[in-house]
Parts: structure tokens; C-alpha cells; sequence
């Protein structure tokens, strides 16, 4: 009896305690928000196969599951590295200009590779003309200190000390099930259609 009812208060309180992620302000999202299936991609640009899954995968993904309306996917940045914590800031600082943040991740996601060293300038580069074009400042990339108390650093922090915050990247959500599998086109076509 008492084990009972340790388990139903566990699976009443296990929603409360579960994962929250950052934001929409922080994600980008591609394909129909109302779509029949969500999907969501916890990315890094810290991430070599991030940027090789981006490449080879996502023009296939948006032609066969995005374009038809099968499936929204959302880009969730784990911002556990300086560019991805950067990115993930300049998305937010360009909350409600869908567009120009789909386009901002595209291109950081084609040009980099992963690799810090080559990418900072790159990546830098991306999001200050993106902000720059979209009269926004851009003194948080400059100035450390700017940031130290910003609530949106605070957002970022209380993301990463979740103790079961997604840290491995790529991984896939469908419909609030994570998976392990690579969000290759087969493994997403097997899932979904």
C-alpha cells in the first residue's frame, strides 16, 4: 500500500521536476508550428556533427517532412560553449524576426564546423552583422561584464544546472520522447512517415 502510493506521488510530482527548456526567444524553429508532429534538435555549434548532420541531412528534412507539413523542428542550443551561449543571446535579442533567426542559424550551422578556433570569427562575424542590420546592439558580445547580470544569462545558467538538462548533442525529441539516434533523414523518415 505505501509503495503505492510513493510511486503515484513520484508520477505526480516527476512532470514538475522534468527538464525545462530555455525559451522559445532562444530557439529557432523551421516548418509550421502547428504541425501534427514536434520535433526538436538540441544542438551545439561547439559540435562537429551538428554542423555535418546540418549539411548533409537538413535540406532533405525540410523537402520530405517540413515543407509537407508534417513536422515543426525546433533548434535548442545547449549553450554549454562561448559561441553557442552567444548564439543562443543574439536569438533571443532577435525575438520576433523568425525569419532572420532561421537564417542567422543556417548560416552559422554552414560556415562553422565546430572547431572553436576557426569559427569564432566566422560565427562573431554572422550574429553581429545580424543584429547590426537589425538595429539591435551588440555590446553583450564585446563586454563580458555587460552580460555578468543579465536575466538572460541568468535563463542560460538555470538551463545548464538543471541536473537533467540535455548536454549531449545531437539529440532528438519527437513529440516530448527523447531518442539517442542520430536526427539523420532515415531515422526521422522511420519516425515519421
Amino acid at each position: 500500500m505505501i509503495r503505492k502510493l510513493l510511486l503515484g506521488l513520484v508520477f505526480l510530482v516527476s512532470p514538475l521536476a522534468a527538464m525545462k527548456p530555455l525559451p522559445e526567444s532562444f530557439t529557432v524553429v523551421f516548418g509550421r508550428e502547428e504541425s501534427p508532429n514536434q520535433v526538436v534538435e538540441y544542438v551545439s555549434v561547439g559540435c562537429p556533427s551538428c554542423h555535418r548532420l546540418f549539411k548533409e541531412e537538413f535540406s532533405q528534412i525540410c523537402q520530405k517532412v517540413l515543407i509537407p507539413g508534417k513536422a515543426s523542428w525546433k533548434f535548442h542550443l545547449v549553450p554549454d560553449d562561448p559561441l553557442s551561449c552567444q548564439l543562443a543571446l543574439t536569438l533571443n535579442a532577435l525575438e520576433g524576426k523568425e525569419q532572420e533567426k532561421r537564417n542567422l542559424f543556417a548560416e552559422v550551422m554552414r560556415q562553422c564546423t565546430g572547431d572553436y578556433i576557426t569559427d569564432i570569427g566566422k560565427a562573431n562575424h554572422l550574429m553581429r552583422d545580424a543584429l547590426t542590420r537589425n538595429g539591435l546592439s551588440t555590446q553583450f558580445m564585446d563586454d563580458l561584464e555587460t552580460i555578468r547580470g543579465d536575466e538572460r544569462i541568468q535563463i542560460i545558467l538555470a538551463y545548464l544546472t538543471q541536473e537533467d538538462a540535455v548536454r549531449d548533442v545531437p539529440t532528438v525529441e519527437i513529440n516530448g520522447e527523447i531518442f539517442d539516434d542520430m536526427p539523420t533523414y532515415r531515422f526521422i523518415k522511420r519516425k515519421l512517415l
